[in-house]
């Protein structure tokens, strides 16, 4: 027996928020923009990191879902994520 996708098991697409940066962050981005780019509801990225930022453009990923680290830590930020109803959040960032 195969393993069940999770849009199968949800009747829906999952909804994942992908927090990422640097090359760890640029590898996980290219591989779930090639295969699940419908179900990333939000890219949360650092100020800054210009090769991430074109990784989504080349993909067309709407960038009225992309937000930066320092506008999400906060209490306001994090709740706008929150109200995206995610069902999975990605850490794709080396420190």
């Amino acid at each position: 027996m195969g393993v069940t996708e999770p849009s199968k098991i949800m009747n829906r697409s999952p909804r994942i928020v992908l927090f990422a940066n640097d090359i760890v962050g640029f590898e996980v981005t290219e591989y779930l923009l090639r295969r699940y780019q419908c179900d990333i509801c939000a890219v949360v990225l650092l100020n800054g990191d210009s090769s991430i930022r074109g990784c989504l453009e080349s993909h067309q990923f709407p960038l009225s879902r992309l937000y930066f680290w320092d506008t999400v830590d906060t209490m306001d930020g994090m709740h706008n994520l929150a109200e995206l109803n995610p069902d999975y959040f990605i850490l794709a960032w080396w420190p």
